[in-house]
């Protein structure tokens, strides 16, 4: 006697259902699976390895989503909270680092507005300073700064990028400053 087609075709049905089920199901995970690994590339092939700019001062970028995260380590033998490190990018992508705004980060976790002027130089108003949300700086014995930088861009610049570091001694300030490409393709 065999089944009656109704119920066997409702059985086959149930079945098919959750193969059907369990084959979409693995194709989502595996989606999911490729969607992590994407991005995973992405995020290597957007992030720049340690860039050593002149002298004491090491510099690595990467770059994700809209996102700039610079990790700079800067070589000081003393603390001093008028310390700072400068980041100008070139906004209008005219190649060109003239009147350009400074990001200035503070040794003290503060920040204030700077620019570079028509010349390239670096001016910095007599503005008070404010506590930062884009770093954090920690200092070590024997070690110097460590600089952790979170910019946000709604366009990214061109990658000519302008870096300085102040460090104020007893009796003077002195700056270093240079200009490099960091080679990220946004």
């Amino acid at each position: 006697m065999y089944p009656k087609p109704c119920l066997f075709a409702i059985a086959l049905s149930i079945i098919l259902g959750f193969c059907l089920a369990g084959v979409i199901g693995f194709y989502n995970i595996r989606i999911e699976a490729l969607e992590e690994d994407i991005e995973e590339l992405q995020n290597r092939i957007n992030e720049i390895g340690t860039t050593q700019v002149e002298g004491p001062l090491t510099m690595k970028f990467t770059a994700k989503n809209q996102t700039l995260y610079v990790l700079a380590r800067i070589n000081d033998d003393d603390y001093n909270a008028r310390d700072f490190l400068g980041l100008a990018f070139d906004k209008n992508n005219d190649n060109n680092l003239t009147n350009e705004d400074v990001v200035m980060l503070y040794a003290d976790n503060t920040t204030k507005p700077a620019f570079l002027d028509e010349n390239g130089n670096l001016m910095i108003p007599l503005l008070p300073r404010e506590p930062s949300t884009v770093h954090t700086c920690t200092f070590e014995d024997g070690v110097g700064y460590t600089f952790n930088v979170t910019l946000h861009f709604n366009t990214f610049p061109s990658d000519l990028t302008y870096v300085c570091f102040g460090d104020a001694g007893l009796h003077e300030e002195r700056v270093i400053h240079t200009e490099f490409h960091i080679g990220i393709n946004w």
